[in-house]
């Protein structure tokens, strides 16, 4: 199995994320999701994952794929990823695990470290003991070929947290809600000066969100500011927004469009 070259199976086609899914968290749940509890878990999970590749710079990322070794005519499926990120002469898989390490993740470790185009990521709940893992697989995680990370924002019951903060992602994708926000960096405004811009109604609806999340505040002379954490917000979103831009433009010209 040394010098082991996989590729993805030609069906993770159908399981392609597209990269406007991983700018909310509710159009990635509504397309992959598959309910509560320990789905839910996972689906969160596999989110995180796929965000983590596209920060790396990846935008061909598949959910729940195979990865094959070509006999002859024959694809000999090897290794199943809960998320693949294909960056064109290599893959980086994303394991996502609720549990302790056991034989089946040693298998998976293992057919990573034969495979000579793919790295791993693997996601561990924070109260996993992972010594006994980097022990086996000691030399792959000092090269960088195997990584793990543990996540402290999940349990077998969704944080609250977590979700609070998915709700907040997914309310800035709003684009009155940040257009509001945006005028808030320039100087605070009163509600009738957004009233000349923006629908009423929406104007209305929108401030009372924004106060709910504490990402603005009423001064006393009845004009809307931002809050510290308002600001800081609204900062790494933005910061955040450009690069996924930098990125798809960049891919964009690597692909000749």
């Amino acid at each position: 199995m040394n010098g082991l070259l996989l590729t993805l199976h030609p069906n993770s086609a159908t399981n392609f994320i597209r990269p406007h899914l991983l700018m909310s968290y509710g159009r990635f749940r509504n397309k992959f999701g598959k309910g509560s509890g320990k789905n839910e878990v996972q689906t969160l999970q596999k989110f995180y994952g796929a965000r983590r590749l596209m920060g790396k710079g990846c935008l061909k990322n598949y959910i729940n794929v195979e990865l094959c070794e070509k006999v002859g005519y024959y694809l000999k499926p090897v290794l199943t990823a809960d998320v693949c990120g294909d960056f064109g002469s290599s893959y980086e898989v994303v394991l996502c695990e609720t549990s302790q390490p056991d034989n089946r993740l040693s298998n998976k470790l293992h057919k990573i470290e034969y495979a000579e185009n793919v790295n791993g990521l693997i996601l561990f709940p924070d109260y996993v003991d992972v010594n006994r893992v980097k022990r086996a697989f000691q030399s792959s995680f000092n090269s960088g070929k195997l990584s793990f990370e543990f996540y402290s924002w999940i349990s077998e019951e969704v944080s609250d947290l977590f979700s609070e903060a998915l709700e907040l992602v997914d309310m800035l994708g709003n684009k009155t809600r940040m257009m509001m926000l945006m005028q808030l960096l320039e100087e605070p405004k009163r509600k009738s000066q957004y009233r000349k811009n923006f629908n009423p109604k929406l104007v209305y609806q929108n401030i009372k969100q924004l106060l709910g999340y504490e990402l603005i505040f009423e001064t006393e002379k009845n004009k809307y500011q931002l809050t510290p954490v308002g600001t800081q917000i609204v900062g790494e979103y933005i910061t955040f927004v450009h690069k996924v831009k930098e990125t798809l433009e960049r891919a964009r010209i690597e692909d000749g469009r």
